[in-house]
Formats: C-alpha cells, structure tokens, sequence
C-alpha cells in the first residue's frame, strides 16, 4: 500500500501514475497529495482520469466504452514512458 506523501517524497527516479478520480483505494484527496508532491520533481508525472475506477488501467470494462477509452489512454501513457526511459524516443 502506498503511503502519503512519504513514499512519493522518496521517489528519485522518474515515475509516471495513471489514476481514476473514482478510486476507492486513492481517492480525489490522496490523489491531489500526490500530484502536488509529484509536481515538485523532475521527471515524475501523475495524470488523473475522471471518472475512471479503481483498476481501470488493467481490468477495465471493455464493453463500457468511456472505461475502454480510459484503459486505452493509460496504456499510451505508460508506452509513451517506457519509450521515453526504456527504448525508442529515449533521449
């Protein structure tokens, strides 16, 4: 489990979150912790997708459209840094 802001504050290397802002384990107020410790490093991102639940990245409801696009644009966001730190487009 992840603990605010303490483990965030720790972080020294790049590090990229994909939340829901309906998210029973990080709700709205420990998500805004962690985009505002975040927003203090360099390389770090936290991107928050309204309306998305709990595990939307990975076990979204493919049939609920707005689900499916909420999965599939947190799947660009991680390709689009793993490309960045890991492999084609890496600086």
């Amino acid at each position: 489990m992840l603990s605010l802001p303490g483990d965030l504050e720790r972080a020294a290397l790049p590090l990229s979150l994909a939340n829901g802002d309906d998210d029973m384990m990080m709700p709205r107020a420990k998500m805004a912790l962690a985009k505002e410790v975040l927003a203090g490093k360099e390389d770090c991102e936290a991107v928050e997708y309204p309306g998305a639940r709990h595990g939307f990245a990975v076990r979204g409801d493919p049939n609920d459209r707005s689900q499916a696009d909420y999965g599939r644009r947190a799947e660009d966001q991680a390709v689009g840094w793993f490309r960045r730190w890991f492999g084609q487009g890496a600086e």
